[in-house]
């Protein structure tokens, strides 16, 4: 599942920086909307990872050794 995520985070933040580049002075709010949403989701997907790879990188108890 963790590549996955890795994945997708990936493709979301290529999108992201296509858009940015579509942006223009005017007529482009629809645009500036999905950069925005998309952004929410890069975040939601990082702040899953952090916590998956800080679960992954504790060190087990005396009693899970």
């Amino acid at each position: 599942m963790l590549i996955k995520e890795v994945d997708r985070l990936i493709f979301l933040m290529e999108e992201i920086a296509i858009l940015q580049s579509m942006l223009r002075p005017e007529d482009t709010g629809h645009i500036h909307t999905t950069i925005s949403t998309l952004q929410n989701r890069v975040e939601e997907i990082r702040n899953g990872l952090a916590a998956v790879s800080y679960t992954h990188l504790t060190l087990p108890t005396n009693r899970e050794v």
